[in-house]
């Protein structure tokens, strides 16, 4: 029904996601998404859900049947789960297909940076992002005592960003001599950096809601 929500002027929808599963929210908001954009093109027009969505939204862990709710009534027997109390099950091939699709769409932020390697001071790392920066230090840093961490090395270990909502951008490194920093620490490094990086944008981003 959702033309005569829109003919109706109704211009914000909330969809229930309450303690539910990203893949769940993923799915839901998507498919609501697809027809919202057909109403507001077509007017209404031929509109028809396609039972492959239905399907879809059947097997995302919904608590009754779906149906018109209150839109059309007040009261009926296809409003309460009857047959089957609680929640239907989840297609968990369903939720693993809509997870690595939501990833493969995820919209990254490029973050640009340096990292500071000086032998017997911390190592210091140092992210933009969207005109927020951060600034975090780690372990000292080593004299390398056979083989120094070559550039490429180095950027590609602060470069490795995959499962965050970032991508890299541009680094550089500055460093004196032959410099040696563990992997794990260059690791840590970088996840402190990142974690402290989307704070800082959260934190932005929920001062301008309030706005």
């Amino acid at each position: 029904i959702l033309p005569e929500l829109v003919e109706a002027r109704i211009d914000s929808f909330k969809i229930e996601g309450r303690m539910k599963s990203p893949a769940y929210v993923y799915g839901v908001t998507g498919i609501y998404r697809k027809y919202l954009d057909l109403c507001l093109a077509n007017g209404g027009r031929g509109y028809r859900v396609e039972d492959k969505d239905l399907e879809i939204l059947q097997q995302l862990y919904l608590r009754t049947e779906i149906s018109t709710g209150y839109y059309h009534k007040l009261h009926g027997r296809d409003m309460m789960t009857i047959k089957q109390p609680g929640y239907n099950d989840t297609n968990e091939a369903l939720v693993d297909m809509l997870l690595k699709e939501m990833e493969a769409n995820r919209p990254l932020v490029t973050v640009n940076g340096s990292i500071t390697l000086i032998p017997g001071e911390p190592a210091v790392l140092t992210v933009q992002a969207r005109g927020k920066e951060v600034t975090v230090s780690g372990d000292r840093v080593e004299i390398a005592q056979s083989r120094p961490m070559a550039e490429e090395e180095i950027l590609k270990r602060i470069g490795k960003m995959g499962g965050t909502l970032f991508k890299p951008g541009s680094f550089t490194v500055k460093s004196q001599g032959n410099v040696f920093l563990p992997v794990s620490s260059l690791n840590n490094l970088r996840r402190d950096a990142l974690e402290q990086l989307e704070k800082e944008l959260c934190s932005n981003l929920a001062l301008k809601q309030e706005i």
